[in-house]
Order: structure tokens, then C-alpha cells, then sequence
């Protein structure tokens, strides 16, 4: 769809952490969070260059998801959103 368009994919992973400082546990969590993001991004972002669309990343940090995602929303100016979503290993969040 994006290649079709010669339009740009804007994948954007969500932190979400507490509102301050991070030390100590907090911090390692915070460390293994961007870790993971960063993963998923350049996975996502070789999957569509594979497919011949130009895409960018970023990581956005926050305390709200859908605040997060709105914020988003505001700052592009996209015609399309897609939203993924997945539970973290070891917890019940998503």
C-alpha cells in the first residue's frame, strides 16, 4: 500500500515508564525496554524496505499508551494508522 502511494511508514514503538527519574531496577527496565524496542523497529523497518517502502522509526516514552497514541496522531499527519499490540513476556501487560 505504502510503495503504491510513494508514501513514508512511520513505525513508532510506545515506552511506557513512570513520569521522573529512573534508578537503579527501574533504570535496567527502562535499559531492556528501549533494547527491545529498537529490535522491533529495525525488524519492522527491513520488512518494509523489503517490500520497497521507505519507512522511519522512533520510539516515543510516556506514562499513557493512548495518550501516547493521539499524541502521535497529532504530530503526523497520517492518512492510515495501524496499531499492534503484544504481551510482554512475564507480565500481563500489553
Amino acid at each position: 500500500l505504502a510503495k503504491g502511494a510513494d508514501a513514508e511508514v512511520s513505525i513508532v514503538h510506545i515506552v511506557i515508564h513512570p513520569d521522573g527519574n529512573t534508578s537503579g531496577d527501574e533504570a535496567r527496565d527502562l535499559d531492556r525496554k528501549v533494547a527491545i524496542a529498537n529490535e522491533s523497529l529495525e525488524s519492522l523497518a527491513e520488512i518494509a524496505s523489503s517490500l520497497g517502502a521507505r519507512a522511519e522509526t522512533s520510539i516515543r516514552f510516556g506514562s499513557n499508551t493512548e495518550a501516547e497514541v493521539l499524541a502521535q496522531i497529532s504530530r503526523s499527519n497520517c492518512d492510515l494508522l495501524v496499531l499492534g499490540t503484544s504481551i510482554m513476556v512475564g507480565t500481563r501487560q500489553l
